[in-house]
């Protein structure tokens, strides 16, 4: 398929997209795709220059784009959400959103494997608190998530705030990836979910990774609790996790 029709097929299925209804004010930005030779932006074709690299969100002519390399083929679905994870990060420069996390600082995350045995305890709250509908037991698995949360930061220290970190910035640029293809695929969206439960539920080296594994953590954390995100102002200062956690009783582990 021709870059161009790539384009304008992607972009009819974004029109059909309600931004606002997965994140508040949130709308559809500019997006390029691209291959090695030219570049596709608003529905015209340019030479390809070094301005456009990897999968990310740049600044073009002063607006932040998104953009995407299409040079391997890509499921149409799973490559509209991936460039509205690209386009929540326009989003959140725009906002001023400074919550990213410092990867310096990730390189030394520590190898204890009690914090690694809770952080899978934590995963399995997680994909329970995901499978029900019942806000009190769902609430009741928050508190436990954040009880062990509370012992990991007295085991591990200012590294879990990285994590909250990553969580906060990537994770929500993955969720609306999620409720992006929710929109476009219900069917491919509980293909997606089910994957990244199935990451967080059986140990792989992608575990060690603790700053990808945390996109898929953020990602299914605002999921779970998708039905109350309208009431916060997701843009403080404060965590995903600390701000949506005020009000759960911890518990010594």
């Amino acid at each position: 398929m021709e870059l161009k029709e790539v384009y304008q097929q992607v972009n009819s299925k974004l029109e059909d997209v309600n931004f606002s209804l997965i994140w508040k004010d949130f709308q559809k930005y500019p997006f390029a795709l691209y291959n090695k030779n030219e570049v596709c932006i608003d529905g015209n074709l340019i030479p390809w220059d070094d301005r456009f690299l990897g999968n990310t969100s740049i600044e073009y002519q002063g607006k932040n784009i998104a953009i995407w390399n299409i040079e391997k083929s890509y499921d149409l679905d799973i490559l509209c959400a991936n460039l509205v994870h690209e386009m929540f990060h326009c989003y959140q420069k725009d906002k001023r959103d400074n919550r990213f996390p410092n990867d310096f600082i990730m390189l030394d995350y520590p190898d204890d494997i009690v914090n690694y045995s809770l952080k899978y305890e934590e995963n399995k709250l997680l994909v329970n608190m995901l499978n029900t509908n019942d806000e009190t037991i769902k609430n009741q698995l928050l508190t436990q998530f954040a009880s062990i949360r509370n012992k990991r930061k007295q085991i591990i220290g200012d590294f879990i705030y990285q994590e909250f970190r990553t969580e906060t910035f990537e994770g929500s640029a993955e969720f609306v990836a999620l409720k992006t293809m929710q929109q476009i695929s219900p069917i491919k969206f509980q293909e997606q979910v089910q994957k990244y439960c199935d990451i967080l539920l059986k140990p792989s080296e992608l575990y060690f990774d603790i700053r990808r594994i945390s996109y898929f953590v953020g990602a299914l954390f605002l999921l779970a609790l998708d039905n109350n995100l309208f009431d916060y102002d997701l843009f403080t200062e404060e965590t995903h996790f600390d701000l949506l956690t005020k009000n759960c009783s911890i518990f010594d582990i």
